[in-house]
């Protein structure tokens, strides 16, 4: 996936193009890369929940802080309980936000020629 793919899938899968570090970081294995670091940027929030690592759709898991370990804990919200509980730092929880008003800009610069119409 490249990076721009990147950056459609998460405006079609992220709620308001917000995700919890984990979930970008299947979009962007290198979180060095410069576009990860123009277009997504940390809040200071903890996500609510996170994608299922097995990739099964309609299948979030809730997060939930453990206050007696200060661990946050990813559980499938399914009944059946389908997925495996997963283990989160803060960092991997915490959200980031896809800034969508840059994307745009950047849409709208490279959308200009530049051209008159008058050019000989």
């Amino acid at each position: 996936m490249t990076e721009t793919e990147s950056i459609v899938e998460a405006l079609s899968c992220f709620d308001g193009g917000e995700a919890a570090r984990i979930d970008w970081g299947a979009l962007f294995p290198n979180w060095d890369s410069p576009v990860r670091k123009r277009y997504v940027h940390k809040t200071r929030t903890v996500a609510t929940g996170v994608r299922c690592p097995e990739g099964r759709r309609g299948c979030y898991q809730e997060v939930r802080e453990n206050a007696e370990t200060e661990e946050w804990r990813a559980v499938c919200s399914r009944e059946s309980e389908e997925c495996a509980r997963r283990t989160l730092t803060q960092q991997q929880a915490t959200v980031w936000r896809l800034d969508v008003q840059a994307v745009c800009q950047d849409i709208a610069v490279s959308l200009k020629t530049g051209s008159t119409g008058t050019d000989s």
